[in-house]
Order: C-alpha cells, then structure tokens, then sequence
C-alpha cells in the first residue's frame, strides 16, 4: 500500500518479554488504603474503594481509620489494613477486595506504594510509543557496537561526559552539550531530527498498542 510517496508495509508480530515489564501511569497505590499482601499464599489483594467506604461509614469508622493512618506513618505497615478491616469493620479482606493478583515471591518487608501502570478499562497493555522506544534503543546499540562511525562518535560523547562533569560549566549548559553529542549519534542513524523538510526514515516507522490483556489473565 503507498501513501504518497511512501510504501506502508504492515507486520504483525508476536513479541515475548524476557524481564518484567512495567509502564507506568504515574499513579500510586497505599498499603495503608488500597491493598493487603498476603505473603502466606504469594497474592496481593485490591481493596475495593466503594465496598471499604461503605463499611467504614456503616460501621461509624472514618474518623478512627483516618487517625489510626496520620499515628502509623513511621510503623510497620505489613498487617494495618488487614487487621483494621478484621477487627473494626468485622469483614475479610476477600470480601472487601477485588480479584487477588498472584506475586512471584515473597516480599519480606515493609510493604511500600506500589507504582500502577497504564490500562484500558482496566485491560493492560503495551503502548505503542513504548515499543517504538525499544526497536528505536535496539538500532543505536547495534550502531553504536557494530559500525565504525557509530563507535567514533560513542567514544566522543564519553570524552564530552568526561569534560562536562569537570567543567565549570553551570548545570543547564553542561547537559545541553551532552545531549547535544548524543544527538550525533541519533542524526548519523535517524538523520537530522531538526531539520523538517529532511526525510526521516525511523520518523515513518509506527507500531500500534499491543492487544488488550485482563489482569486474571495474567
């Protein structure tokens, strides 16, 4: 398929993760208000919002929960939530949580804010921009470990890290000229990403969000 000058060739493909991997939506979760881990059976369960708050306010708790939270801030955290639900409110976690989500291993400390990432109604996915990103960081260091010039120019922006953090350059100038070498190495594979009439090959490259996964799919 052309459009304009250019040809489109679609591919689709079937990627596999090698590492965990994590995109996130700048979001946070408390062990003090959004989850209890369960480390006996390896699952990490999600308070369900509207069920906890409807037991608080049933039960006359808010005040008590929100001071026991502002008293707890340099304690342990592990067993809080859990044992606030057990024993103020008179329920399980199970039944005030949503589906449990499984863990690899046993987290033995203090739990902390967990980092969401993005979703789709609630489905996980990989976004496009993303994998962009990785095919983008896969050129370079095969530029950069494979051809010549790629080396030459890799070994001038060391030297360029070197003599910026020995400079008496100010903060703001000694990072514009180590990104500026950087872009060296972007233009010599990408071409000149500031000139806009010259055509940039990787510029044409697209790839779409991945498929829609849900989470009890995991």
């Amino acid at each position: 398929m052309k459009k304009g000058k250019y040809e489109i060739h679609e591919h689709k493909l079937q990627l596999e993760t090698v590492s965990p991997v994590s995109i996130g939506d700048g979001g946070t979760l408390s062990p003090l208000t959004d989850y209890v881990l369960d480390n006996r059976n390896n699952k990490i369960y999600y308070i369900d919002k509207d069920k906890f708050e409807e037991s608080l306010i049933d039960n006359d708790k808010v005040d008590d929960f929100t001071n026991k939270i502002y008293n707890i801030t340099n304690r342990d955290k592990t067993y809080f939530l859990k044992d606030f639900i057990k024993k103020e409110l008179f329920e399980t976690v199970q039944n005030l949580s949503e589906q449990p989500i499984p863990i690899s291993k046993r987290i033995n400390q203090n739990p902390r804010e967990l980092h969401t990432i993005i979703k789709s109604n609630e489905n996980l996915y990989i976004s496009g921009s993303t994998l962009k990103g990785a095919f983008k960081w896969i050129i370079l260091y095969q530029f950069i470990k494979n051809n010549y010039e790629g080396q030459r120019l890799f070994q001038e922006f060391l030297r360029t890290i070197n003599s910026e953090y020995n400079s008496k350059n100010n903060f703001r100038l000694k990072t514009r000229n180590i990104d500026d070498k950087f872009k060296e190495i972007e233009n010599a594979v990408f071409g000149n990403l500031r000139n806009k009439k010259q055509a940039m090959l990787f510029s044409k490259f697209q790839v779409s969000d991945s498929n829609l996964t849900k989470v009890s799919e995991l």
